[in-house]
């Protein structure tokens, strides 16, 4: 089986980032995830993610705070506690996302574009449609057979 999570959303709060004895770091946040319905009365799902160590540095170097949306890749993992109320306990169990890496897609929507905003430029067609095809294979590549549909037989 497959543990893998693909979520984009925006953060709901900036990271909270934690340093642990050994020097281990840990960063949470929540990412909404807008819902799409027929009415308006939609929410927006929340889920927890937690980073750890070179992920936290990279959070902290691309400046993410509240309301960046992001794309998170990660996979589930459950974290079990107890919680106390009055003289009872409670054995609790959590869902969260445990990031294995994230892409910044955008700032959060009070700030300002950065002046050199040259990635958030508009392509030219040449660069949006890629380089130009030809029907020769480049040199030194080998020429693939091609592939087609399959011919139904009579």
């Amino acid at each position: 089986m497959m543990n893998s999570v693909n979520i984009i959303g925006n953060l709901g709060s900036d990271p909270e980032i934690k340093t642990f004895d050994s020097g281990k770091r840990v960063a949470r946040f929540s990412v909404a995830i807008n819902t799409y319905s027929k009415k308006d009365d939609a929410e927006p799902v929340w889920v927890t993610c937690e980073a750890w160590n070179e992920a936290v540095d990279r959070l902290q170097k691309c400046n993410v705070l509240e309301g960046t949306q992001i794309a998170v890749t990660g996979m589930l993992a459950l974290n079990s506690y107890t919680r106390t109320v009055g003289s009872q306990s409670f054995k609790q169990k959590k869902l969260y996302v445990k990031v294995l890496s994230f892409q910044v897609l955008g700032a959060p929507k009070s700030e300002e574009p950065a002046e050199d905003a040259a990635d958030d430029a508009p392509m030219s067609e040449e660069a949006a449609e890629g380089s130009p095809k030809s029907e020769e294979p480049a040199e030194g590549a080998a020429e693939l057979p091609r592939v087609g549909r399959a011919r139904k037989r009579a």
